[in-house]
């Protein structure tokens, strides 16, 4: 893989980050009845990238979020992130190593409609990850040689944060993460 590569895979999800948050109905969305007044039930889409340090190398991510809106302010889902470009530390010393990064888990969100535009929410994710050190090394699908020894290292992840969303349309919501 060239080194254009990941800057184009890059660029690309993260253009589609800037125009979509796809939903089956707006999360303030209420269908109204002689009786009740309940919000109509679906599901929410949101891919994601991310831009980090790991070993003072940046590292690009991408994830991808579903959750259910269980009300007008919570949410359930699941969320899996993962490493786009090779991260090769520079504390390395042997040569055309790189680092794998992904993590799998669930969050809940609180959601505050500042406007008919503007939710702040505050998602919390908890999951487990994993980040190996894996070589370019061209025998490594036919020897098993190229993982350099070093296996895997696991751990748990718990991340809050706060997102600004900017609704476009019923379907589509902006996020900035902060």
């Amino acid at each position: 893989m060239n080194n254009k590569s990941p800057k184009f895979v890059f660029m690309l999800i993260f253009a589609i980050t800037l125009t979509t948050m796809y939903s089956t109905n707006d999360v303030h969305a209420t269908s109204k009845d002689a009786f009740t007044s309940t919000q109509t039930p679906g599901f929410y889409v949101a891919p994601g990238t991310g831009i980090t340090q790991m070993d003072s190398i940046v590292a690009s991510l991408a994830s991808l979020r579903g959750g259910v809106p269980l009300n007008h302010k919570l949410a359930l889902g699941v969320a899996i992130h993962t490493s786009i470009n090779q991260i090769k530390p520079k504390s390395e010393t042997i040569p055309d190593i790189y680092m794998d990064y992904w993590s799998v888990g669930g969050f809940a969100e609180y959601s505050m409609p500042l406007n008919d535009l503007v939710t702040v929410r505050f998602p919390l994710y908890i999951g487990y990850g994993e980040v190996q050190m894996d070589s370019d090394e061209e025998d490594y699908w036919e020897t098993g040689l190229g993982d350099a020894g070093f296996g895997e290292s696991n751990f748990v992840e718990i991340e809050p944060s706060v997102l600004l969303g900017f609704t476009v349309n019923e379907f589509v919501r902006l996020d900035l993460l902060s």
